[in-house]
């Protein structure tokens, strides 16, 4: 927050700040070189944020516009109200995008937030995975997984030649850890709250696995030198 603003927090409350003006975007540099951008996520909070900022269309389900980040809590603390969607239901909009543009220089964001809790995994998603005698929540988590792994799968089955896709979960999760329950997501920074899945997939392009750590800041830099599109200026990540 500190380099771009957003979700600066006010004497340790999270607050609605979005991006800064002056800070460059990626996803504005493809829109610029002619690619259409389209960011599809889980969490309507994110918007509140200015991530939607260079993306011709952006869809959260349910969609609710941007949701104040002082809403959040009640989601953690898993009171009922729904605001993030199920990578089915992501994936599907993901899709019915594809459909309406098959042709021509896409980008395509997902954001996916199952895996990051409260959890709501149905009795199908469970039995495919095994209940086990393991801590509370381990089980669900697993199921969540499973439910997003699905859906990846299906997304990159149809992915057409052209689209670059962007595939991100939310943020980690505590389970088992023995970390205390003070530590909560954006207020810490141990690994399992920041590490999270990131999948970049482009249909013509080689495959290959990185098994050495690196950032979602990386994303930008390292998209744009890919499909040869100038850079964004001095910008956290390589």
């Amino acid at each position: 927050p500190y380099r771009h603003g957003a979700g600066a927090r006010s004497r340790g409350v999270p607050t609605d700040h979005a991006l800064r003006v002056d800070v460059p975007s990626w996803p504005t540099a493809l829109q610029r070189a002619g690619f259409a951008t389209v960011a599809v996520v889980g969490d309507p909070a994110l918007q509140a944020y200015g991530l939607d900022r260079g993306f011709d269309v952006w869809r959260d389900t349910p969609q609710r516009g941007p949701v104040s980040v002082w809403l959040l809590p009640a989601v953690v603390s898993g009171l009922p109200l729904r605001l993030r969607a199920h990578a089915d239901h992501v994936v599907d909009q993901a899709l019915d995008f594809l459909a309406q543009r098959p042709k021509g220089a896409r980008l395509l964001f997902v954001e996916l937030a199952d895996a990051g809790g409260p959890f709501d995994a149905d009795a199908d998603d469970l039995r495919a995975v095994g209940l086990t005698n393991r801590a509370e929540g381990m089980d669900e988590h697993d199921a969540a997984l499973a439910r997003v792994d699905r859906a990846v799968g299906r997304l990159i089955d149809a992915l057409p030649t052209g689209t670059l896709l962007v595939v991100a979960g939310e943020h980690g999760v505590r389970l088992d850890e023995p970390r205390g329950q003070g530590h909560v997501w954006g207020q810490s920074l141990h690994r399992e709250h920041l590490h999270v899945p990131l999948i970049v997939s482009m249909r013509g392009a080689g495959r290959r696995d990185i098994d050495v750590p690196v950032s979602l800041v990386d994303i930008g830099p390292t998209l744009l030198q890919a499909v040869g599109v100038e850079g964004i200026g001095d910008v956290d990540g390589v």
